[in-house]
Protein backbone atom coordinates (compact mmCIF):
# COMPACT_ATOMS: atom_id res chain seq x y z
CA UNK A 1 0.00 0.00 0.00
CA UNK A 2 1.49 3.37 -0.97
CA UNK A 3 2.32 5.92 1.68
CA UNK A 4 -0.08 8.84 1.67
CA UNK A 5 1.15 12.28 2.60
CA UNK A 6 -1.10 14.72 4.41
CA UNK A 7 -0.81 17.13 1.53
CA UNK A 8 -2.18 14.61 -0.99
CA UNK A 9 -5.08 13.67 1.28
CA UNK A 10 -6.48 17.15 1.61
CA UNK A 11 -9.91 17.28 0.06
CA UNK A 12 -10.16 13.63 -0.98
CA UNK A 13 -12.88 12.22 1.28
CA UNK A 14 -11.88 8.64 0.45
CA UNK A 15 -8.71 8.98 2.54
CA UNK A 16 -10.80 9.04 5.74
CA UNK A 17 -10.91 5.23 5.45
CA UNK A 18 -8.69 3.32 7.92
CA UNK A 19 -6.59 2.04 5.01
CA UNK A 20 -5.91 5.67 3.99
CA UNK A 21 -5.24 8.23 6.67
CA UNK A 22 -8.11 7.32 8.96
CA UNK A 23 -10.89 9.56 10.17
CA UNK A 24 -9.14 11.73 12.74
CA UNK A 25 -5.97 12.21 10.68
CA UNK A 26 -8.05 13.10 7.64
CA UNK A 27 -10.13 15.65 9.55
CA UNK A 28 -7.03 17.16 11.15
CA UNK A 29 -5.38 17.45 7.73
CA UNK A 30 -8.43 19.34 6.48
CA UNK A 31 -8.22 21.79 9.39
CA UNK A 32 -4.46 22.10 8.90
CA UNK A 33 -5.05 23.00 5.26
CA UNK A 34 -7.35 25.84 6.32
CA UNK A 35 -5.11 27.21 9.07
CA UNK A 36 -1.75 27.19 7.28
CA UNK A 37 -2.56 29.90 4.69
CA UNK A 38 -3.27 32.30 7.56
CA UNK A 39 0.01 31.32 9.23
CA UNK A 40 1.84 31.92 5.96
CA UNK A 41 0.12 35.30 5.62
CA UNK A 42 1.40 36.24 9.08
CA UNK A 43 4.97 35.70 7.84
CA UNK A 44 4.36 37.48 4.54
CA UNK A 45 6.31 40.75 4.27
CA UNK A 46 5.18 41.99 0.87
CA UNK A 47 2.42 44.47 0.08
CA UNK A 48 -1.26 43.80 -0.40
CA UNK A 49 -1.90 41.80 2.76
CA UNK A 50 -5.42 43.25 2.97
CA UNK A 51 -6.45 41.76 -0.38
CA UNK A 52 -4.91 38.39 0.45
CA UNK A 53 -6.65 38.41 3.85
CA UNK A 54 -10.01 39.04 2.18
CA UNK A 55 -9.33 36.24 -0.30
CA UNK A 56 -8.35 33.81 2.46
CA UNK A 57 -11.35 34.69 4.62
CA UNK A 58 -13.66 34.33 1.61
CA UNK A 59 -12.14 30.96 0.72
CA UNK A 60 -12.46 29.81 4.32
CA UNK A 61 -16.11 30.91 4.41
CA UNK A 62 -16.91 29.01 1.21
CA UNK A 63 -15.07 25.94 2.52
CA UNK A 64 -16.99 26.10 5.81
CA UNK A 65 -20.37 26.47 4.06
CA UNK A 66 -19.64 23.61 1.66
CA UNK A 67 -18.61 21.36 4.56
CA UNK A 68 -21.81 22.15 6.43
CA UNK A 69 -23.86 21.35 3.32
CA UNK A 70 -21.84 18.18 2.79
CA UNK A 71 -22.34 16.89 6.34
CA UNK A 72 -26.06 17.72 6.22
CA UNK A 73 -26.49 15.88 2.92
CA UNK A 74 -24.66 12.60 3.59
CA UNK A 75 -26.12 9.59 5.37
CA UNK A 76 -25.81 10.03 9.13
CA UNK A 77 -24.02 6.67 9.50
CA UNK A 78 -21.05 8.01 7.54
CA UNK A 79 -20.44 11.09 9.69
CA UNK A 80 -18.57 9.01 12.30
CA UNK A 81 -16.07 7.87 9.65
CA UNK A 82 -14.63 11.38 9.61
CA UNK A 83 -13.76 11.25 13.30
CA UNK A 84 -12.99 7.60 14.05
CA UNK A 85 -9.62 6.51 15.41
CA UNK A 86 -9.84 3.01 13.89
CA UNK A 87 -6.55 1.99 12.29
CA UNK A 88 -6.07 -0.21 9.23
CA UNK A 89 -5.08 -3.29 11.27
CA UNK A 90 -8.00 -2.82 13.69
CA UNK A 91 -10.36 -2.48 10.74
CA UNK A 92 -9.00 -5.64 9.10
CA UNK A 93 -9.47 -7.68 12.29
CA UNK A 94 -13.01 -6.32 12.61
CA UNK A 95 -13.72 -7.23 8.97
CA UNK A 96 -12.51 -10.78 9.48
CA UNK A 97 -14.41 -11.36 12.70
CA UNK A 98 -17.68 -9.81 11.49
CA UNK A 99 -17.62 -11.06 7.89
CA UNK A 100 -20.94 -12.55 6.84
CA UNK A 101 -19.31 -14.78 4.21
CA UNK A 102 -16.17 -16.81 3.62
CA UNK A 103 -15.31 -14.62 0.65
CA UNK A 104 -15.15 -11.52 2.82
CA UNK A 105 -13.13 -13.34 5.47
CA UNK A 106 -10.63 -14.49 2.84
CA UNK A 107 -10.45 -10.94 1.49
CA UNK A 108 -9.79 -9.49 4.94
CA UNK A 109 -7.16 -12.07 5.85
CA UNK A 110 -5.21 -12.43 2.60
CA UNK A 111 -5.55 -9.32 0.46
CA UNK A 112 -4.15 -6.91 3.04
CA UNK A 113 -0.71 -6.54 4.53
CA UNK A 114 0.35 -9.52 6.59
CA UNK A 115 0.95 -7.27 9.60
CA UNK A 116 -2.71 -6.24 9.58
CA UNK A 117 -3.75 -9.62 10.93
CA UNK A 118 -1.20 -9.84 13.75
CA UNK A 119 -2.93 -11.33 16.76
CA UNK A 120 -5.55 -12.95 14.53
CA UNK A 121 -3.37 -15.77 13.24
CA UNK A 122 -4.93 -18.56 15.30
CA UNK A 123 -8.45 -17.55 14.26
CA UNK A 124 -7.43 -17.50 10.60
CA UNK A 125 -5.70 -20.89 10.89
CA UNK A 126 -8.74 -22.39 12.61
CA UNK A 127 -11.09 -20.96 9.97
CA UNK A 128 -8.91 -22.40 7.18
CA UNK A 129 -8.54 -25.75 8.95
CA UNK A 130 -12.34 -26.04 9.18
CA UNK A 131 -13.04 -24.94 5.60
CA UNK A 132 -10.08 -25.69 3.31
CA UNK A 133 -11.40 -29.05 2.15
CA UNK A 134 -14.71 -27.47 1.18
CA UNK A 135 -12.95 -24.57 -0.59
CA UNK A 136 -10.75 -26.96 -2.57
CA UNK A 137 -13.76 -29.11 -3.49
CA UNK A 138 -16.14 -26.29 -4.42
CA UNK A 139 -13.45 -23.99 -5.89
CA UNK A 140 -15.36 -20.74 -5.34
CA UNK A 141 -14.33 -17.89 -7.65
CA UNK A 142 -12.56 -15.99 -4.88
CA UNK A 143 -10.55 -18.97 -3.53
CA UNK A 144 -6.87 -18.63 -4.45
CA UNK A 145 -4.77 -20.91 -2.30
CA UNK A 146 -1.63 -19.29 -3.73
CA UNK A 147 -2.47 -16.13 -1.80
CA UNK A 148 -2.41 -18.01 1.52
CA UNK A 149 0.91 -18.03 3.34
CA UNK A 150 2.24 -21.47 4.34
CA UNK A 151 2.03 -20.58 8.03
CA UNK A 152 -1.77 -20.52 7.79
CA UNK A 153 -2.23 -23.75 5.87
CA UNK A 154 -2.55 -27.17 7.46
CA UNK A 155 0.41 -29.47 6.69
CA UNK A 156 -1.64 -31.72 4.38
CA UNK A 157 -2.68 -28.71 2.29
CA UNK A 158 0.94 -27.61 1.88
CA UNK A 159 1.92 -31.11 0.76
CA UNK A 160 -1.02 -31.27 -1.66
CA UNK A 161 0.14 -27.99 -3.20
CA UNK A 162 3.71 -29.14 -3.76
CA UNK A 163 5.29 -29.01 -0.33
CA UNK A 164 7.35 -26.18 1.09
CA UNK A 165 8.51 -25.19 -2.39
CA UNK A 166 4.99 -24.62 -3.66
CA UNK A 167 4.60 -21.72 -5.98
CA UNK A 168 2.74 -18.87 -4.28
CA UNK A 169 3.25 -16.12 -6.78
CA UNK A 170 2.72 -15.53 -10.45
CA UNK A 171 6.33 -14.31 -10.61
CA UNK A 172 8.68 -17.15 -9.76
CA UNK A 173 11.92 -15.22 -10.12
CA UNK A 174 13.39 -11.91 -11.19
CA UNK A 175 14.24 -13.49 -14.54
CA UNK A 176 10.62 -14.44 -15.08
CA UNK A 177 9.59 -10.90 -14.14
CA UNK A 178 11.65 -9.58 -17.05
CA UNK A 179 10.53 -12.36 -19.42
CA UNK A 180 13.93 -14.06 -19.57
CA UNK A 181 13.62 -17.72 -20.47
CA UNK A 182 15.64 -19.69 -17.92
CA UNK A 183 15.99 -22.66 -20.33
CA UNK A 184 18.03 -20.72 -22.88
Amino acid sequence: MPTISLRSAQGCVHFRHPYGLGGVAFSLSMLWAQIMPFVALGWYEGGGEGGVTVLLLSSFGVWLCLNIVFFLSIERDYVRTFFTTTTGPEYTVQLFREAPSDELRFDAAFTNRRSYINGLEEEVKEWLRENIDRFNLEQPEWWEIDMVLDEFLPAQAIEAEGGVRRRRSSVHSVRELFFVNENE
